[in-house]
């Protein structure tokens, strides 16, 4: 292909809503034809220039010119692929196959079937996932949602991201619903929308908050657990909750301020394991009972015996069971 050139450079100007930016057409002369250049020059000079972008200029937005794209935000871009729709204002859509986008501020990057609607969002690739929560973040997998703020998918397939700063490594059929909960992987975990709940493993539910569920842990030095002491001085009544469980319950009560200990109604949950230790230490005794529900003893007896007397409460397969030196 024969060109005229011309000893100086030339500028072409693309303007868009509130800026101008020069571009450069190096040696080229305003009669040339039929040039390559990847931006659509608007010198009423400059010959008839082939660009793979259209510019809309109520928007400013970006789009390809070819493969069926739609971008329609305000300074919104499509910047390749195919079939993507590019709503959003301020936002990207790189490449990938029939991706949606319609948050603010938001980014996908790849992938196909995606949906971004999020304010601040991101999904890196994958197919068919949803980021809905605002600063939200798919990095990819396949038919993930992270639907709650500041959620993220790392990968795997058919993972749920619900609670707020909630976070799904990876893995199958996970459900992260507790705020700030954790899954590092593995199948069908679910915090069950309790608080600060960490999940490793698989087929793992979430019972209580502030807690790390694993089915097993190997450890090549010590764990070390502390349970909590709960000195019922005064009180003559307290009802056990799920918090209990690895607690140390005692008394310094004299016997004019005897403790009972009561359980929650039957329909109350208590997870499996409960174990809760209780101690007396005066001569105020401690009696366990179960309210609604029934208490297993080898001798039917329910109270401490006397000073220093310690008993135990444990739930395990469905049924309570109370051992240690107690009487009637």
């Amino acid at each position: 292909m024969s060109q005229t050139k011309s000893s100086q450079t030339e500028f072409a100007l693309i303007t868009a809503t509130g800026f101008t930016t020069p571009i450069a057409l190096a040696d080229v002369a305003s009669n040339s034809v039929n040039g390559i250049n990847a931006y659509t020059t608007v010198n009423s000079n400059s010959a008839n220039w082939y660009s793979p972008y259209t510019i809309n200029n109520s928007t400013s937005a970006i789009n390809t010119l070819r493969g069926g794209n739609i971008s329609s935000g305000n300074y919104s871009l499509v910047a390749s692929g195919s079939s993507n729709n590019n709503s959003g204002n301020f936002s990207n859509v790189t490449g990938g196959l029939c991706n949606t986008m319609s948050g603010l501020y938001s980014n996908i990057n790849g992938g196909w079937g995606n949906i971004n609607s999020g304010y601040s969002s991101i999904i890196s690739g994958g197919a068919c996932s949803c980021a809905s929560g605002q600063f939200s973040i798919i990095n990819g997998g396949w038919c993930n949602t992270a639907s709650a703020c500041d959620s993220i998918i790392g990968g795997g397939t058919c993972n749920l991201a619900s609670g707020c700063f909630s976070i799904i490594a990876g893995g199958f059929n996970n459900i992260a619903s507790g705020c700030s909960s954790f899954i590092a992987g593995g199948w069908c975990n679910n915090t069950k929308g309790y608080a600060n709940t960490f999940i490793i493993g698989s087929g793992l539910s979430a019972t209580q908050a502030n807690t790390l569920y694993a089915n097993n842990i190997i450890s090549n030095g010590s764990i070390t657990g502390f349970s909590k002491v709960n000195n019922q001085t005064t009180n003559t009544a307290y009802f056990l909750t799920s918090s209990d469980s690895g607690n140390i319950i005692y008394s310094t009560a004299t016997s004019a301020a005897n403790l009972t200990a009561t359980l929650q109604p039957i329909s109350y949950v208590y997870p499996d394991g409960f174990e809760v230790t209780f101690i007396q230490l005066n001569t105020g005794r401690i009696f366990l009972s179960g309210g609604s529900i029934a208490i297993n003893q080898a001798n039917g007896y329910f109270k401490t015996t006397k000073q220093y007397s310690a008993a135990t409460l444990v739930y395990i397969g469905g049924s309570w069971i109370a051992f240690g030196d107690l009487n009637s």
